[in-house]
C-alpha cells in the first residue's frame, strides 16, 4: 500500500523521521526525479495488514500535509491508497444507510392523513428538484429516487419557514437599539417557535433518541467523501464508521416499529421455481386442508346429535327403528339401486315360471 506525491524539490531531512519511527510496520520512502527542473516524485510504501497499513500511511499523509504546508513547500496528493481503503469499507454502509432510509420514508409516506399530505407535498417543492416543483400530490412510485442526497435532506429536514421567522425576530430585536436581550432570552424565543419539517411531524417522537437531524448531515460528509474517493484521516475513518452503523441499526428497528405483519395464515405469499418450494407449497396445502377437515369435524357436537335422535324418535318411532338397524338388515349393498327394506320379507316372491316367461317375453 502507498501514498504517492509530487513535489518542488527534495526534502528527506524534514521527512525522513516519519518513516524511522515506526517500529511496528516496515514503512518505506523514495524520492524520483521526474521532468522538469526541480520535480519528483515521493513514494511512502508500507507492508502488512490492510487496515494498520491504511492507518500508518494515514497519520503520515497528516504529517507531511502539515510539513510542506508550514515549510511553504509546493506538493499534490496524487495516490492515496490509505483514504480509498476507508472509502471501500465505508461504501457499503453508506449504501445501507441510503437506501434503508428511503425505505423508511417510502413507508411512512404511503398513507397519510389530509395534514399530514399537505405538509409532504410542499416539501416536495422546496426540494429544490426540478422534476417535482409542479407536483399536487404525493408521486405515485419512486419519487424519492430522483432526489440527490442534498435534495433528500432538504425535504426531510428543510425548515425555511422557521429560519425565515427566525431572522425576521432576530432583526426586530437588533434593530431596537433601546432593547436589550441576553443570549438565553433569545435562545428561548426560538426554541418557542414552531419548527415544521417533514421529520418532525412524521418521525421524530418515535425516533428518540437519535437525533438523524444533528447526524444526516455529519453522514451526508461522509457520504461525499467516500464517492469522491477524498482524503479520510484514520480518526475520521473511526468516526464515521461508528456513526453509520449505528444510524442503520436505528433505522432497523424503526423499520421494524413501522411494518407490522399481520400474524395470519395469508400472511406470507410466496412463488418460487424451486423444488423445495414446490415441496414446501404441497406441505402448506395439505396441512391447510386437514386443518378445514378437523375445523368442521369439530363442529359436530355428539350430545347434540344424540339431543335431535330422541327427538325424532318421538315423532317419527317407526322411521327411528329403520334408522338404527345395521345396513345388512335393511337391504344396503353396494348396489346402490338395490334397497329393499326388511318389510319386503314378507312380500310373495315371483316363481321361477314367472322370471321364465318374463324373459321368454324378452
Amino acid at each position: 500500500m502507498k501514498i504517492v506525491y509530487i513535489t518542488e524539490g527534495k526534502h528527506k531531512s524534514l521527512l525522513k523521521d516519519l518513516v524511522l519511527k515506526r517500529d511496528n510496520l516496515q514503512t518505506k520512502m523514495a524520492y524520483q526525479k521526474i521532468s522538469g527542473n526541480n520535480n519528483y516524485i515521493l513514494t511512502f510504501s508500507c507492508g502488512g495488514s490492510v487496515v494498520a497499513c491504511a492507518k500508518v500511511l494515514s497519520e503520515i499523509t497528516e504529517d507531511v500535509n502539515k510539513i510542506f504546508c508550514q515549510n511553504k513547500i509546493k506538493h499534490y496528493l496524487i495516490t492515496d491508497e490509505a483514504s480509498n481503503t476507508f472509502a471501500y469499507r465505508l461504501y457499503p454502509l453508506i449504501c445501507q444507510f441510503e437506501t434503508k432510509l428511503r425505505r423508511l420514508v417510502y413507508v411512512a409516506l404511503f398513507d397519510l392523513d389530509d395534514d399530514a399530505k399537505k405538509l409532504v407535498i410542499q416539501k416536495i417543492k422546496d426540494s429544490a428538484n426540478k422534476e417535482l416543483l409542479k407536483v399536487t400530490d404525493i408521486p405515485e412510485y419512486d419519487f424519492l429516487e430522483k432526489m440527490t442526497m442534498s435534495h433528500l435532506f432538504n425535504f426531510l429536514f428543510g425548515n425555511s419557514d422557521f429560519m425565515s421567522n427566525a431572522k425576521i425576530e432576530i432583526n426586530k430585536i437588533a434593530g431596537d437599539d433601546k432593547r436589550t436581550v441576553t443570549k438565553r432570552e433569545l435562545i428561548d424565543k426560538l426554541l418557542a417557535m414552531e419548527e415544521k419539517t417533514v421529520w418532525s411531524e412524521l418521525f421524530s417522537k418515535s425516533f428518540y433518541p437519535l437525533d438523524l437531524p444533528s447526524v444526516f448531515k455529519e453522514v451526508f460528509d461522509y457520504r461525499n467523501d467516500t464517492m469522491h474517493f477524498h482524503f479520510i484521516p484514520y480518526k475520521v475513518y473511526r468516526k464515521a464508521y461508528s456513526t453509520l452503523t449505528k444510524t442503520i441499526k436505528a433505522l432497523d428497528l424503526q423499520i421494524e416499529k413501522d411494518v407490522v405483519l399481520e400474524n395470519t395464515p395469508e400472511n406470507v405469499d410466496i412463488i418460487s421455481n424451486s423444488p423445495q418450494f414446490y415441496f414446501q407449497a404441497l406441505e402448506k396445502s395439505l396441512k391447510m386442508t386437514l386443518d378445514s377437515i378437523n375445523a368442521v369435524l369439530n363442529q359436530f357436537d355428539p350430545q347434540k346429535i344424540l339431543a335431535q335422535l330422541n327427538i325424532f324418535k318421538l315423532f317419527n318411532p317407526d322411521i327411528y327403528k329403520i334408522s338404527q338397524l345395521p345396513y345388512s338388515d335393511i337391504g344396503l349393498n353396494n348396489d346402490s339401486d338395490n334397497i329393499t327394506s326388511s318389510n319386503d320379507k314378507n312380500l310373495p316372491a315371483k316363481n321361477e315360471g314367472e322370471n321364465k316367461s318374463e324373459d321368454g317375453d324378452k
